[in-house]
């Protein structure tokens, strides 16, 4: 037997297998590292880079990593030359019953953004859907990861690979429905663990991570552990109304439980400046105006970051499924910049009255917010969506 009698203390090895923790500190903030530079063929296998060029079923139902090199030709996107968006990646398929009776159809929808010019080298997004989860045909997994810096996609990639798999595995042995504690330690342990592996090997995380907002469904609840500003929210339908519930929080340095915390460790939390006047959000610094300039408060990898307090542990949300709900949109920020989670409910929901095309909803989302992007900024971001409509 792998695993320790406590779960909750956990680490991964070089071979990615689950093996009890024999370090009692969780997160090694070292200010100062230096990073191998990620070997993918020597260290993650030779078929790494091509299966990351492109989107890609893995047979979790839709699932996909879209973290690799922007490619100009292939199965999934064609490149135009019009200084117009690439033609995003869709996945969609109704489920098999052995998912969770609540979930009736769920669809995927990628775009890679736009740096002014033409198409971004690099989709940073990155989704998984995983199936059959903790061994239970009635659990399904979502996670949505939105990578940044110079090897967020990268990162990105390694989270939504390695993490549906260990929390799988190790909440295989929990029973989810009625051990709440025990099920919330295990994850937040599994994140911390894992972005130690992360920050340890393999990818330069000095100045680059990822978001990743993730949902657990089960046959009567939903749960939700997020880092990031990433969003999942549900539309509702009540009293012959639709309204937006969102299930998650987007982590940001001004909230101020977040701010505390990197006050406390020694961070400054102001706006980028520029000619002597703020511009933008406000941000997370080592030094001020100097780096790493994070516009989140939680997330895995920026190793510089976590020094001063960003973290790796998720905010875990359960919610029981009260009978209203719909459908469940799970989205990177690309999404969330310009489209509110009221808007957003209000885009999708005429789909699901209307025949429940959900593969028109998720791509009409990803255009219209591209749209936005384009209307009011130079450069467009990553966008990605999930959607899930429910029974």
């Amino acid at each position: 037997d792998i695993f320790p009698q406590d779960e909750s203390k956990i680490s991964i090895d070089a071979n990615f297998k689950i093996t009890p923790s024999c370090n009692e500190n969780n997160i090694n903030m070292k200010k100062n590292s230096k990073k191998k530079q990620l070997s993918l063929e020597n260290d993650l296998g030779e078929s790494y880079y091509s299966q990351n060029k492109s989107t890609s079923k893995s047979g979790n139902g839709c699932t996909g990593s879209n973290g690799g090199k922007n490619p100009s030709s292939g199965p999934c996107r064609s490149k135009n030359r019009d200084n117009s968006p690439s033609t995003p990646s869709p996945h969609s398929e109704k489920p098999k019953y052995s998912v969770t009776k609540k979930v009736k159809y769920k669809a995927c929808f990628t775009q890679v953004g736009f740096d002014g010019q033409q198409d971004k080298e690099f989709n940073q997004d990155t989704y998984q859907i995983f199936e059959n989860f903790a061994d239970n045909p009635e659990y399904l997994y979502v996670v949505v990861c939105d990578g940044h810096g110079d090897y967020g996609h990268l990162v990105s990639d390694f989270i939504q690979r390695f993490l549906p798999k260990t929390l799988s595995h190790l909440l295989s042995r929990v029973d989810i429905q009625n051990e709440t504690a025990r099920m919330n330690q295990i994850i937040v342990n599994s994140f911390i663990e894992i972005n130690n592996k992360l920050n340890s090997d393999y990818i330069n995380t000095t100045f680059s991570g990822t978001t990743c907002c993730s949902v657990i469904f089960t046959p009567n609840k939903l749960i939700c552990p997020n880092l990031g500003d990433s969003r999942a929210v549900l539309g509702r339908y009540i009293n012959s109304h639709w309204e937006s519930y969102d299930l998650t929080r987007d982590h940001k340095p001004g909230d101020e439980d977040e701010a505390e915390r990197i006050i406390e460790n020694g961070g400054i939390i102001v706006p980028l400046c520029e000619n002597g006047q703020f511009v933008g959000p406000k941000r997370i610094w080592v030094e001020l105006n100097e780096f790493p300039g994070l516009a989140m408060s939680r997330s895995f990898g920026d190793e510089i970051a976590h020094t001063v307090g960003v973290s790796p542990v998720p905010e875990i949300k359960v919610r029981n499924f009260q009978g209203n709900e719909k459908f469940l949109i799970i989205a990177s920020d690309g999404i969330w910049e310009f489209i509110d989670s009221e808007e957003c409910v209000h885009i999708v929901k005429k789909y699901y009255e209307e025949g429940k095309n959900i593969k028109a909803a998720v791509k009409n989302l990803v255009e219209e917010a591209f749209k936005r992007w384009r209307k009011e900024e130079e450069t467009v971001d990553d966008i990605t969506a999930v959607i899930i409509f429910f029974e």
